[in-house]
């Protein structure tokens, strides 16, 4: 499978394990005014937004499908951003997610504090949503994410925020049950699949 970014080592890792739903941003915050305004500037700019109000949310959200990036605040109640980071980071199953920091915490030991945690970007409160949104389509171009919703193989081409497949740039017709599972196999090639698991 070839994406129109380059594949990097960590998409080529997450496309031999693990399901992702392709264009989905996981926002992982508490303050119910920032959540709502991320949802509808990422919602805006085309992506699909899951919403975890706390770290513990998240974590069993992130057991079965991943998203393709995950914005965290550092200050959430329980676990903060920065331990989620850690978890993340140290669980083989979302080792490789991209992450991006979202925290009213400036200061420089606060960034590598952040950053050692293994998080990939940094964006610090009051930000501009515009600026957000740019950061989160350059980190998903670094990290091999497919660019547009573009999944190609071979003939076949599917356009993931359309919702359409084309073979040999003829139209296809698919069933919602049955673009999502063509979207499983084309982003897990190679692995088999039982019956439970789909």
């Amino acid at each position: 499978i070839r994406t129109r970014a380059f594949g990097s080592a960590r998409q080529l890792a997450r496309n031999s394990g693990q399901a992702m739903s392709s264009n989905t941003i996981l926002v992982v915050e508490d303050e119910p005014g920032i959540l709502e305004m991320l949802s509808f500037s990422l919602t805006r700019a085309g992506f699909q937004v899951w919403e975890s109000p706390s770290a513990e949310d998240a974590l069993r959200r992130l057991e079965g499908t991943l998203p393709s990036l995950v914005v965290l605040d550092w200050m959430l109640p329980g676990l903060s951003g920065v331990d989620l980071a850690k978890r993340l980071r140290r669980d083989q199953h979302t080792a490789d997610l991209p992450i991006i920091m979202l925290t009213a915490r400036g200061e420089e030991a606060d960034k590598l504090k952040s950053f050692d945690a293994g998080i990939d970007d940094y964006v610090t409160k009051p930000f501009s949503p515009r600026e957000l949104v740019a950061r989160v389509r350059a980190l998903l171009r670094r990290s091999g994410a497919p660019e547009g919703g573009i999944i190609e193989h071979g003939a076949m081409r599917l356009d993931l925020n359309a919702h359409h497949l084309s073979i040999n740039g003829n139209s296809v017709t698919l069933g919602p049950t049955e673009f999502r599972l063509l979207e499983h196999f084309m982003t897990n090639p190679g692995r088999a699949f039982d019956r439970s698991t789909l």
